[in-house]
């Protein structure tokens, strides 16, 4: 057996391997995207309105969720939402990110820019961004006053 012909058996067996590993990935994927999807009435009970979904197919797959902040919850909404979603640990990590993202933003004030959306990211690790726009339709909303310092975009890891 020629030295090239082993290069390629040992190619497919990569390739084979990846390619298990890769759809394994979409299944998760999958799995999340319908989970997340079945939150989505819960979500919006603590501002949050689901407006697209990124997913990034590899050996570790990757979720990512675009949410508009309709108006800003108090603590109470959490707890009661925590509280309805206990179990379901991907909708709960979505919850306590957006919780998180409530505590930081009045902290990341932007000249001339507005909170545009929040990018929660399920995968490993997990992360949060917060996306600021000149000029964005949120400006108009009275939770989002005018940003006045600080970097364009703040992304966070979650615990």
């Amino acid at each position: 057996m020629g030295l090239f012909t082993r290069i390629r058996e040992a190619t497919g067996v990569l390739f084979g391997w990846a390619g298990g590993a890769v759809q394994t990935g979409v299944e998760r994927a999958q799995s999340l995207i319908a989970e997340v999807q079945n939150a989505a009435p819960v979500i919006q009970k603590v501002g949050y309105r689901l407006t697209d979904i990124d997913v990034e197919v590899s050996i570790s797959p990757r979720v990512i969720l675009h949410l508009q902040r309709d108006f800003l919850a108090n603590a109470e909404q959490f707890t009661a939402v925590l509280a309805e979603v206990r179990g379901r640990r991907t909708v709960t990590s979505l919850v306590k990110a957006l919780q998180q993202a409530n505590r930081i933003e009045p902290g990341l004030r932007i000249s001339g820019r507005q909170l545009d959306e929040i990018e929660v990211e399920l995968g490993i690790p997990p992360a949060l961004r917060l996306r600021y726009r000149m000029g964005a339709h949120a400006s108009t909303r009275p939770e989002n006053p005018p940003m006045t310092d600080a970097a364009a975009r703040k992304e966070v890891t979650l615990p």
